[in-house]
């Protein structure tokens, strides 16, 4: 497909289906073409731009969206994610820390079916569902829950290796330059 030939189809004020009979190619094959090549045929002109632009990526859209798909995901996602939280109390059952929702997690006390802060296409029952599993957490506390560092003989060992790194730094520090 070349440009010569798109344009002149446009020119001779060919809609994209025509243009994809022309040619005999699929409609989307044409859109894409006419897309690639920055063309638009008349009636897309009369009827406004082709695309719309993604209110949160300002990437091409549909026309008539206000939102691409992949951001649409994400939307529902946060969506999601905040009525979790907003249903678990909103605070960090541990320490009581409040504040941006990228640092919560969900701890599951029992087995998880999903993952609450990734699902965007699960029902409010099934949500609800999972939640009564959960304690809502804020990233640190989690991770400190499910860190295997406080196993006594972990630190014990450690602190026999850190002896002897202590004393290798000490005498670097202390060796003249």
């Amino acid at each position: 497909m070349t440009t010569e030939l798109l344009l002149q189809a446009v020119n001779d004020g060919l809609s994209q289906r025509l243009i994809a009979d022309r040619f005999g190619i699929s409609h989307t094959t044409a859109r894409y073409w006419l897309n690639k090549f920055g063309l638009r045929t008349v009636r897309d002109q009369i009827s406004g731009s082709h695309f719309d632009f993604c209110n949160v990526c300002d990437k091409p859209t549909e026309s008539g969206r206000r939102v691409c798909p992949s951001c649409w995901t994400k939307v529902r996602r946060y969506r999601t994610k905040a009525l979790a939280i907003l249903l678990l109390g909103g605070k960090c059952r541990q320490c009581g820390w409040t504040g941006h929702q990228s640092g919560f997690t969900f701890h599951h006390r029992e087995d998880k079916e999903f993952t609450i802060g990734n699902v965007a296409h699960k029902s409010l029952e099934s949500l609800l569902k999972e939640l009564k599993k959960c304690d809502l957490m804020c990233a640190t506390c989690h991770h400190i829950l499910h860190s295997t560092r406080s196993d006594p003989r972990l630190i014990a060992e450690a602190e026999r290796y850190m002896q002897s790194d202590f004393a290798k730094v000490a005498q670097l520090v202390a060796a003249p330059v």
